[in-house]
């Protein structure tokens, strides 16, 4: 595996250009006659107008123009269908869900078929070099990535041989039999070649990372014939991996290759049931388990549809009709209860069918091949559709306990559970203990392609951040995985010890601690099972029977404050009906202009949807900027455990009163539009971050964490990717807030992290999947790779 660049070399000059190497000779198609140096070193500036317009453009347009079709479309394909209704009510709830089903199947194939041809119009083929941010090159690839990650890739993620297809009308060169899962996420496609027999895991694999002091760079990427790319596994820009190498878990293209076994916990070998077994089968449990879902939003349709009846409204046109009957106040607020009902209801709806079926199946004599039950439980129970649930019922607390008991797995008392759930394909095979405490993105591979194994978690063991624990793992009472920990297949970790990262296949052990024999069952509570379970904090608790009715108001004002556009673009356009007589055309009864009319109706559309949802993505802004000011205030340095401080307790509010701002825009919420802009700066700045002049922030379009921006200080120039700023630091349940800072010039590439107190120094950068550990401090100037980071040394 070789770089095209030599990172060890950089410093802490104005510019850093990829250095000369004759691997690019490979890559002749590119042009990149000057070896990837500077292409272009000047720069309009983040706050020029002429970059505040571009990069205002996604949130004003990109998602208001989707939405629009799509609302568009429902119209449109109602009006046209009107004619075969007799009034019954089975026709009419099959005509709406016709509709509603059509028009959103073409928007999942027009809109990504119209970012890629965005693609090739604005920037054509990428080409490799080192630029300044903001520079004109800049705002034409992000504006393209923009589009991309707006318009998502629809009916291509439905399978990998569409993935795959997605990727070459991209540019990508993909050989056959290619496996990409589809959490991979790649990008700048005409950059990479994949050789035959590949397979890649929820792995980042993308031609574009951040530079220090300003700059960003593209550089083109090999992977060779049957290489394996595990979870949790970044590739640099300018990497040629050869033939048959295994990355990962939890690498990146800078580590040494892993062991050839590790190909084995690759989630595209995961075995499937037959193609008959999914048509027989399968298939049909999945869209019965749908149909079960939304059963109390067809009921609500009923209402709807009973109640207001499009056939009966005297109208010109049958398109007039349909835009009266939408814009009527009664079916207004029958669609309102409609959404909230399907937001409250499908999870929990959905969740319990696939409990019902996951039992049955396991149950019965006839059916004992485990890639059944486990193809069902993806689906009805995968990692979103519980976090969808848990939403609801509480992430944090019993809830998430109850779920997993009732899929088999056994959970032991005061639990702390993450946001963002778990990945278990088979939690009938995982034994947690007491006082457990889950961080965020934990990975419990309870099977892989070698069989299946129990994962045991000892009491009072902390399982942080991004760990991954591989079939038949023990974690013992007390120990700490610390961030991005690899708990190899079969490991043993003793009890109080305390892990971290990956080196050559497993976590590097920090401590060594023997269990201790003094310890008795109750020792294992941490302040959070204190305070939450036991009653015993010195502030009042929200008990589960507060946070639940809490958690259900906002879904619902969620779901209600993100279906206004559509309900105000249908009274916009009974008012311009009724007033502009420029809109005539729309209503008029000739049968021979129907695409005109539908192009009428859209522009409408997105004239309402434009101004709607831009008041919509500001007030989302401000709301979790007012409610941050109200509910917390200012943070400050210090410990804050549960059971003497309110403050875990109103963060965790905050953040249940900011899923507004993630709920609307599709992919990546309001944040998404903004990322890398001047607007995320203002943004940051408003909820109390200190941020120099030229700041990039997630410039590679991906939103990553900041969880306390009033405890982070920006230096000007810095850059920083998809990556994780974390001021707060819980070791096995005790909490704690330090500062953190990135000085100027530096440079944080997708998947870094920086840990509580941690220091990066002026011009120094953290490289793809890299960890500062807390209070540690870069030499400024310097390269840093790894997990833990180590000084990466010139080669």
């Amino acid at each position: 595996m070789t770089h095209h660049d030599d990172e060890g070399k950089r410093g802490s000059s104005a510019a850093t250009p990829a250095p000369n190497d004759s691997n690019y000779s490979n890559y002749s198609d590119y042009d990149d006659d000057d070896g990837g140096g500077v292409r272009d070193g000047s720069s309009w500036g983040q706050t020029h107008p002429f970059t505040l317009i571009v990069q205002a453009l996604p949130l004003l347009f990109m998602y208001p123009l989707k939405a629009s079709f799509t609302w568009s479309l429902i119209l449109f394909i109602l009006s046209k269908t009107t004619t075969f209704i007799d009034g019954t009510f089975w026709q009419r709830l099959g005509i709406l869900t016709t509709s509603i089903v059509a028009s959103r199947l073409a928007t999942r194939i027009v809109a990504p078929l119209t970012a890629i041809l965005f693609k090739w119009l604005v920037i054509g083929r990428y080409k490799p070099g080192t630029y300044r941010m903001w520079s004109t090159y800049h705002l034409r690839w992000w504006i393209v990535n923009q589009a991309l990650r707006c318009a998502g890739r629809g009916i291509f993620a439905v399978s990998p041989v569409l993935t795959t297809l997605y990727a070459r009308m991209l540019g990508a060169r993909i050989g056959r039999g290619v496996h990409i899962d589809r959490q991979a996420c790649l990008g700048e496609y005409d950059l990479l070649t994949i050789d035959d027999g590949v397979r890649i895991d929820k792995t980042l694999v993308r031609g574009f990372c951040v530079e220090q002091n300003g700059y960003f760079r593209l550089a083109p990427i090999h992977i060779g014939k049957n290489v394996t790319l595990n979870t949790f596994t970044q590739i640099s820009p300018g990497t040629v991996i050869q033939d048959d190498t295994v990355l990962g878990p939890h690498a990146s293209s800078h580590d040494d290759p892993s062991p050839s076994l590790f190909a084995d916990y690759n989630r595209t070998f995961t075995p499937e049931p037959s193609l008959l077994v999914k048509l027989v089968f399968t298939w049909p449990i999945l869209v019965i388990g749908k149909i079960v879902s939304l059963v109390p939003w067809f009921a609500c349709l009923y209402l709807i549809i009973s109640e207001t009846d499009v056939t009966y409204l005297d109208r010109s046109t049958s398109l007039e009709k349909t835009i009266w009957w939408f814009a009527n106040p009664q079916r207004v607020g029958y669609h309102l209860v409609a959404r909230v009902v399907r937001s409250l209801s499908s999870p929990l709806l959905q969740v319990a069918f696939g409990i019902l079926v996951k039992r049955t199946i396991e149950a019965c004599c006839c059916c004992s091949d485990p890639t059944i039950s486990r193809h069902l439980s993806s689906s009805l129970l995968s990692q979103a559709s519980l976090r969808r649930l848990f939403d609801i019922l509480g992430s944090h607390y019993e809830a998430p306990s109850i779920v997993y008991r009732m899929l088999g797995a056994k959970v032991g008392k005061r639990v702390y559970w993450p946001g963002t759930g778990i990945h278990c394909p088979d939690p009938g095979l995982l034994d947690i203990g007491d006082d457990v405490i889950f961080g965020s993105r934990a990975e419990l591979f309870t099977s892989d392609h070698l069989g299946s194994g129990k994962i045991v978690i000892g009491q009072g063991a902390m399982i942080a951040d991004r760990v991954v624990l591989l079939p038949d793992t023990h974690i013992g009472q007390g120990t700490v995985m610390g961030s991005g920990s690899l708990g190899r297949r079969g490991g043993r970790y003793p009890a109080g010890s305390t892990w971290m990262g990956n080196d050559h296949g497993e976590a590097i052990c920090l401590r060594d601690k023997k269990p201790d024999s003094s310890q008795d069952e109750g020792s294992s509570l941490t302040p959070f099972g204190r305070a939450f379970y036991e009653r015993q904090a010195s502030y009042f608790v929200l008990p589960s029977l507060l946070l639940i009715p809490i958690n259900v108001l906002m879904v619902s004002f969620t779901t209600v404050y993100w279906a206004i556009p559509a309900i105000l673009a249908a009274q916009f356009i009974r008012l311009a009906r009724l007033y502009v007589p420029v809109v005539l055309p729309l209503f008029t009864s000739s049968s021979d202009g129907w695409w005109s009319s539908f192009a009428l109706l859209y522009c409408l559309n997105t004239v309402s949807f434009v101004v709607v949802l831009s008041m919509q993505a500001v007030l989302a802004l401000l709301w979790v900027v007012v409610t941050k000011w109200v509910v917390i205030g200012r943070r400050r340095p210090g410990p804050y455990p549960w059971d003497t401080s309110s403050y875990c307790q109103r963060w965790q509010l905050h953040l249940t009163l900011s899923r507004l701002l993630y709920h609307g825009f599709g992919n990546g919420g309001v944040l998404g539009t903004i990322t890398g802009t001047a607007y995320m700066v203002y943004f940051l700045r408003a909820l109390g971050c200190k941020i120099g002049d030229n700041v990039s922030i997630f410039a590679g379009g991906h939103v990553g964490l900041m969880t306390e921006p009033d405890l982070v200080e920006i230096g000007h120039g810095a850059s920083i990717d998809d990556c994780s700023v974390v001021s707060h630091i819980n070791t096995r349940g005790h909490f704690a807030l330090n500062e953190l800072k990135i000085g100027a010039g530096a440079a944080m590439r997708s998947g870094s992290r920086l840990l509580s107190g941690a220091s990066l120094g002026e011009g120094s950068m953290l490289l793809e999947h890299t960890l500062l550990a807390s209070g540690e401090v870069t030499e400024q100037g310097r390269v840093y790779q790894g997990w833990p980071a180590r000084l990466k040394l010139d080669t």
